[in-house]
């Protein structure tokens, strides 16, 4: 059993809930979710719309009541970043049943089996985890937004060496968990830097298939058989969508996506791994509007005729006509 672990507010609803399908739609083995919202209405929606072996969370009733103590203090982007080891450190305790708790960011979609990644795992490996990876021209990076990435980590189920690391990293983001690259820290990932040497039990994620994203992803090549999406030669298992901005114009009924905002997506990632990731959430955008949300509300920008015509990088572009 692989009980996966997510939070999201309705700005990041459909990008939370195509994850969550992308997971279902390919995964081998028996799934729970749990789900954490983050605000009133994507609880209502969620309350309405039921998920097979979900189970929901409101924020107010989050039984962590040392993070609820910051609900009215702390930035929601940083409530958000503390939020994801208290609720992943809950789960790990309220299940003894998985063999597997993995927490995964709303923004990341699967495109293989999530078994895939557990059975890479060695026996001995407790916790785990996927680097940054990042190209060639980001290196430097790593100084101030970490070695490792947050968007998918994995927990072996009733394992004391996890469980240890998660109550750790729970009590450091309720301490602190800002982004400050002077102090060097980078909201609640800045922590796993020092996982290889706490953890024995650690196990490093390696294949480019496996947390790719914007930042590692432009000296690469993508390409599609049958099957499966390739990046590099191995399969891609999950790809992290950081930096996409969706806006919209109801006047000639279009929605822009801009793919990652600050990084270059080559044409390959693009086509294989961009559009048929818009495409799902363009579904689902709709489906929601049906249900009442507007585009504003999901995460979507109003912008004007001006804008559209005086874009300056088609590229980088994706476009969707409203029917």
């Amino acid at each position: 059993m692989i009980h996966v672990v997510t939070l999201f507010a309705q700005n990041y609803m459909s990008r939370g809930l195509a994850m969550l399908e992308s997971v279902q739609k390919y995964s081998t083995k028996p799934l729970r979710f749990t789900v954490l919202a983050m605000d009133i209405q994507t609880q209502s929606y969620l309350e309405k719309n039921r998920i097979q072996n979900l189970n929901l969370i409101s924020i107010e009733d989050f039984q962590d009541p040392e993070f609820r103590k910051l609900l009215k203090s702390r930035p929601f982007r940083e409530l958000c970043w503390t939020a994801a080891s208290c609720l992943t450190n809950f789960v790990f305790n309220e299940d003894s049943e998985s063999d597997f708790i993995i927490y995964i960011d709303s923004d990341c979609y699967f495109f293989s089996d999530i078994a895939m990644l557990c059975a890479q795992w060695n026996a001995d490996s407790n916790i785990f985890v996927h680097e940054h990876r990042y190209s060639s021209g980001r290196l430097k990076w790593e100084a101030t937004a970490g070695r490792f990435n947050v968007g998918v980590v994995g927990f072996r189920g009733n394992s004391k060496e996890a469980r240890a690391c998660l109550a750790k990293w729970r009590q450091q983001v309720l301490d602190v968990c800002e982004l400050n690259p002077e102090l060097g820290l980078c909201g609640d990932q800045g922590y796993l830097n020092d996982w290889p040497t706490a953890y024995p039990g650690l196990q490093i994620m390696s294949s480019p298939g496996e947390g790719a994203a914007p930042w590692n992803i432009e000296d690469r090549v993508a390409t599609k058989s049958s099957s499966a999406v390739w990046i590099s030669d191995k399969k891609l298992v999950f790809y992290h969508f950081h930096a996409l901005r969706m806006s919209y114009n109801s006047q000639i009924r279009i929605v822009i996506s801009q793919l990652a905002i600050g990084y270059i997506i080559p044409k390959s990632v693009k086509k294989f791994v961009y559009r048929p990731y818009l495409a799902h959430l363009h579904a689902v955008n709709k489906k929601l509007q049906k249900q009442g949300f507007n585009f504003s509300e999901i995460g979507l920008t109003k912008i004007g005729v001006w804008a559209i015509s005086g874009s300056r990088n088609p590229g980088q572009e994706i476009i969707h006509l409203l029917t």
